[in-house]
């Protein structure tokens, strides 16, 4: 369905920066 377009994409960039928080971190 339509609705879940936009709760797909918000989940795919939330998802995306997480991932970039823990690699960071992982770095330090």
């Amino acid at each position: 369905s339509l609705a879940i377009l936009p709760v797909m994409a918000l989940y795919v960039i939330f998802s995306r920066q997480l991932i970039r928080g823990i690699t960071s971190g992982a770095v330090k």
